[in-house]
């Protein structure tokens, strides 16, 4: 286990003659902001710990972990690939058209279809969580290892929730997309701009108030790695909502697919516009407040005064871009070839 072997690693360092010159330097500097602790040991102790507390007033109980090399992000995207891949493979097999086919009715389909895959990836996730904080457990002394299971279990109850959320994202795409290398680019962009939106949403709250209990930009840590921060009722809440959403969408959209429009973007033409408008909003809202590709983001604005002008240029550059990039994806066509032929008939 990399948590493990990096504590280890960590833990023989400190017994150095090097590490120790080093805590001399800090202690002697007059300079040195940090918290130094009186002695060596405290020092070394401090360090070894697990979980680390935020030192800052305002997050004074929230913690971050030195050691974290277990990360779960890997299964975290597996759930969202099986979920694109549950539909996208019998899309592209013919194996949909036989279903549709026989005497299950459409919703029969999905119903058994996601129980059969959910179900056990949910066990084997929460089986594979428990077993890695029994091993850090055993691993780890008791006095570095700073959390007990009972402390741990929200954690591995809300990155459990973030993982079955982000399988409907995929159940979800897996539905809508006809083409699998659209949709499958198209997935992958969502997961990797997902910490990017999250940021921005912060970004956004914390520009008209300081404090907000449901947008933390270290809660990113709580929805995949296991950690020893809290999780409230809201975040709670907050994500069955939207996976009940999200299971609802798929199940709706699977009644209305048609597999006459297998080679288009959306296999329910009703959602072409929606789905334009949404990724135009998505790209420009995500990029924009964190000032990419140009531009400064909204944190620099509020907190150093930077001008609107460079902001707001971002802002209609991104608009631009997105609106060609979703017109050409989504409608099959260039949007610089329905503007000509429009000149074409003005003039006839």
């Amino acid at each position: 286990m990399n948590s493990v072997q990096n504590w280890n690693a960590n833990y023989d360092s400190y017994n150095e003659k090097a590490e120790k010159e080093y805590y001399k330097s800090i202690k002697e500097d007059a300079e040195e902001t940090d918290i130094t602790p009186a002695s060596y040991t405290d020092y070394k102790n401090d360090r070894l710990l697990f979980f680390t507390k935020y030192i800052s007033t305002e997050n004074s109980n929230r913690y971050y972990s030195n050691f974290d090399g277990d990360s779960t992000i890997f299964a975290t995207l597996l759930f969202a690939l099986a979920g694109f891949l549950l539909f996208m493979l019998d899309l592209n097999t013919s194996f949909t058209q036989l279903l549709f086919q026989s005497s299950f009715s459409k919703k029969e389909i999905y119903m058994k279809k996601i129980v059969l895959l959910l179900v056990p990836l949910i066990i084997s996730d929460l089986f594979s969580k428990i077993l890695t904080i029994v091993l850090l457990q055993f691993s780890i002394p008791a006095p570095y290892f700073n959390a007990t299971m009972i402390e741990l279990i929200p954690s591995i109850a809300a990155s459990t929730l973030f993982s079955i959320l982000l399988f409907f994202v995929g159940v979800s795409l897996g539905i809508l997309i006809g083409k699998p290398i659209y949709g499958l680019i198209t997935l992958v962009g969502f997961l990797f701009s997902l910490s990017i939106f999250s940021v921005s949403c912060f970004d956004i709250l914390t520009y008209f108030s300081t404090q907000n209990q449901l947008w933390q930009a270290e809660d990113m840590s709580i929805w995949v790695n296991i950690s020893k921060n809290s999780v409230s009722l809201a975040q709670f809440v907050f994500l069955i909502l939207l996976i009940l959403i999200l299971a609802f969408i798929g199940s709706f959209t699977y009644l209305k697919i048609s597999l006459e429009n297998v080679g288009n973007y959306l296999l329910w033409t009703p959602l072409k516009r929606p789905t334009f408008v949404l990724f135009i909003c998505y790209t420009t809202f995500t990029l924009a407040i964190q000032g990419i590709p140009f531009g400064p983001n909204l944190y620099k604005i509020k907190m150093e005064n930077y001008s609107w002008n460079l902001f707001v240029g971002n802002i209609i550059f991104l608009l631009l871009v997105s609106t060609i990039i979703g017109y050409f994806v989504i409608y099959q066509k260039s949007p610089f070839t329905r503007l000509n032929f429009k000149q074409k008939k003005k003039l006839n």
